[in-house]
């Protein structure tokens, strides 16, 4: 965006659950980046970005702003644009997930009325808020990406052996889960169907790259099961070459609870992935999986559904799996990189 759009750049300051998520230095941005405060406001479950309403005196056409109904910043930027200063309003968040009480889709109507425009992530918000009234001609669903380009200089290189078979000492099939090890991500589940799959003679190997509040419970469960053998807590991991190669040798990615970018990550590097078929609770990027083809859904909360389908994608033949592997790539190519991205943003703020 710095070489393409021209833009500057003003950050919320992480804080409470993502103050530990590693981010980006300000000097990575080649034009304007400035980090402002965000200041939690308890009472209504709120959050003010300090300095936030004062870029309204700045001489830019268009703001692209956090489309985060619980910004409160947001709401009087917006309403004070209104009245004053009638720039390009563009909201860029989820929209809507499709779980929404009626209060809370009144209070999203208002919200995303007094933009001009709106980015979402996927085109199923799209869809529910053209149902909600919104025009859906304002409406541009952006999809999310990686750091794609460094992505494919990793696939072109990637050596010939296999870090989990290495590992592991077999040749058995593995799934992969990358990401924080948090409640959400619900890998007990993964725990339970290993278990479950080796009382059936099915041996499984699983890796579990990443850290946080659920690791300690879960190497309990692997204990309790006697799974020790079969699951590879990797810890946490920040160098792109290995999780690439991680997935690139494992049959499958496996995140029971919502699967956010972990699915891109995934796909990218041809592994397919599954996730839970329950799409209001999901994030928008389990819409890069297609069914049978770079992925599969189960049912929502169903041990045995999951277990059916981890059986099915850690049996795949070496000639599926190439086939499969190109079409998790290609899915990516055509809709979930930067350069897609900045075609639309491109598009939405040509007004």
């Amino acid at each position: 965006m710095c070489k393409d759009l021209s833009c500057d750049f003003y950050f919320g300051q992480p804080y409470g659950s993502i103050s530990n998520i590693k981010t980006l230095p300000l000097s990575f941005f080649t034009t304007h980046a400035e980090m402002l405060r965000n200041i939690p406001i308890p009472v209504i479950g709120g959050y003010w970005q300090k300095g936030a309403v004062g870029l309204l005196k700045k001489k830019y056409d268009v703001y692209i702003i956090t489309g985060e109904i619980a910004c409160l910043s947001a709401w009087a930027l917006m309403v004070l644009n209104r009245l004053f200063f009638r720039k390009k309003i563009v909201l860029w968040g989820h929209g809507w997930y499709g779980r929404e009480t009626f209060l809370k889709r009144i209070i999203k109507k208002m919200f995303f009325s007094l933009s001009d425009r709106i980015l979402v992530y996927g085109d199923r918000a799209k869809e529910l808020m053209k149902k909600e009234g919104v025009d859906p001609r304002t409406i541009f669903p952006v999809h999310n990406s990686l750091d794609y380009d460094k992505q494919q200089e990793i696939i072109n290189s990637i050596p010939s052996d296999d870090p989990i078979q290495e590992h592991f000492g077999n040749n058995y099939p593995a799934i992969v889960f990358s990401g924080r090890l948090t409640a959400s991500k619900r890998i007990d589940e993964v725990v339970e169907v290993l278990s479950q799959l080796r009382k059936e003679n099915i041996i499984v190997n699983c890796v579990l790259i990443g850290d946080g509040p659920e690791r300690h419970n879960l190497e309990s469960l692997v204990e309790k099961n006697g799974l020790h053998t079969q699951v590879w807590f990797y810890g946490a991991c920040y160098d792109e070459s290995t999780i690439g190669r991680m997935y690139w040798n494992a049959a499958v990615c496996v995140s029971p609870g919502n699967v956010g970018l972990t699915a891109i990550h995934s796909l990218t590097y041809g592994c397919p992935v599954i996730t839970h078929n329950s799409f209001s609770y999901q994030m928008p990027e389990f819409e890069a999986i297609q069914p049978g083809k770079t992925g599969d859904f189960f049912e929502y909360n169903d041990t045995l559904s999951l277990k059916e389908t981890i059986r099915k994608w850690t049996a795949l033949s070496s000639q599926n799996k190439s086939v499969i592997r190109q079409a998790c790539m290609e899915s990516i190519r055509k809709e979930w990189t930067p350069d897609y991205q900045i075609r639309v943003i491109r598009d939405c703020c040509s007004f």
